[in-house]
């Protein structure tokens, strides 16, 4: 088994520095993947009552991945690298780490201007990932 690189896409602009990075990490061995994840905050998709809201939440959810992931997928598929694309709706420390473990990830890629949000998120993963975690 290859090395795994999680990438945090969550904004367009700043994940594509991660994923630059990502790709010349994983290079174009086949064994080395790039694991783009996208998470939605439980704050950001409210429960919705009736299954017809709950279907249509979860077709909207996916079409805001699908067009958040398009430019990196692109990217990844250009340079020859392996990918895998995950979509999670949760509290976005705990997806973070659980797929982290999960995959057996080498290295948790961020991404983002640095800010207090984006060092409280960085923090709070740092105590659950034994993987090193990089902020482009």
């Amino acid at each position: 088994m290859g090395d795994h690189i999680l990438v945090v896409v969550n904004d367009i602009e700043d994940s594509m520095k991660a994923v630059m990075e990502a790709a010349r990490l994983a290079g174009r061995d086949p064994e080395n993947k790039v694991i783009l994840l996208n998470v939605f905050s439980m704050l950001e998709t409210p429960i919705q009552k009736s299954n017809e809201r709950i279907i249509d939440l979860k077709s909207v959810i996916t079409k805001k991945s699908e067009d958040a992931l398009l430019k990196p997928v692109a990217y990844l598929e250009e340079q020859g690298v392996a990918y895998e694309k995950l979509t999670r709706v949760g509290n976005p420390v705990q997806e973070i780490c659980m797929n982290v473990r999960f995959h057996q990830c080498k290295m948790l890629l961020l991404s983002g201007s640095p800010n207090e949000e984006l060092e409280r998120l960085k923090e709070s993963v740092l105590k659950k990932v034994t993987c090193p975690i990089q902020v482009v």
